[in-house]
């Protein structure tokens, strides 16, 4: 499984590398064995080809799981199974935005520990991503965020 941080030229993809200050807007899981990508994007909880999303998003970072455990691929499974075609969680975007950007108008301001929008049953990529790797949604993550947090283990290599 490898977890790739890209970015795009869509207006959706510039407003969140403009509002973060930060060099991804997007976070998705590939499975290279099975040529798919999973991912939530504002269609919701979808796989895509992995040279379709490769062709659409440039991949900033990747990173590979150091172990191959076959229970990943059942975890995986039970969480499409169960989460397959969910909405995007629009008001946690909406939300973890307006809270970056009073942040930075605002620096002395705590940022929430929680995501007071998020809405159960639906998901960010951020919220998809660490659901599946760490079993518990991580609301107000970046992207990027999420890549440091991952690169930061023993358990995920930089490819």
């Amino acid at each position: 499984m490898k977890v790739l941080f890209t970015k795009s030229n869509l207006p959706l993809s510039k407003w969140i590398r403009g509002i973060t200050h930060e060099p991804v807007s997007h976070v998705a899981l590939e499975f290279p064995e099975f040529g798919i990508v999973i991912q939530s994007n504002l269609l919701g909880v979808g796989i895509v080809w992995a040279d379709y999303f490769r062709k659409h998003e440039t991949v900033v970072y990747e990173l590979q799981k150091n172990t191959d455990d076959p229970k990943d691929k059942e975890c995986i499974t039970e969480f499409l199974d169960k989460n397959y075609g969910s909405w995007y969680d629009f008001g946690a975007l909406i939300f973890a935005g307006l809270c970056i950007g009073l942040k930075r108008l605002l620096p002395f301001l705590p940022m929430p520990k929680k995501n007071l929008w998020h809405a159960s049953g639906t998901f960010t990529c951020t919220e998809f991503v660490s659901d599946e790797i760490f079993d518990h949604e991580e609301t107000m993550i970046t992207p990027y965020q999420l890549y440091h947090q991952l690169q930061a283990t023993d358990k995920w290599t930089t490819v």
